[in-house]
């Protein structure tokens, strides 16, 4: 599983390695294991929300938030949470 983001090395947009740590109706927690985002930003940081969570090369959510005491754990928002349970489509 990814978060599509800008490395922190050449700035590019690229897939970067997560892990679902808890599975949720809404949302899930994650855990950031990619080298690069740990190294250079300490994980996930402010600006990050809405990137994309992709999985099997689907997107199946978006990041929601991270904890702050440590940004290698977050949130993020499941996609059917956020395309139909506001709309009730």
């Amino acid at each position: 599983m990814y978060i599509y983001c800008k490395t922190p090395v050449t700035n590019e947009l690229k897939l970067h390695e997560i892990e679902i740590t808890k599975v949720g109706k809404e949302s899930s927690q994650i855990k950031i294991v990619d080298e690069n985002l740990i190294k250079y930003r300490g994980g996930a940081v402010v600006g990050m929300s809405g990137s994309p969570i992709i999985q099997d090369n689907k997107i199946v959510g978006g990041l929601r938030s991270i904890v702050i005491k440590n940004p290698t754990r977050g949130y993020i928002a499941n996609i059917h949470s956020m395309l139909y349970d506001r709309y009730e489509i």
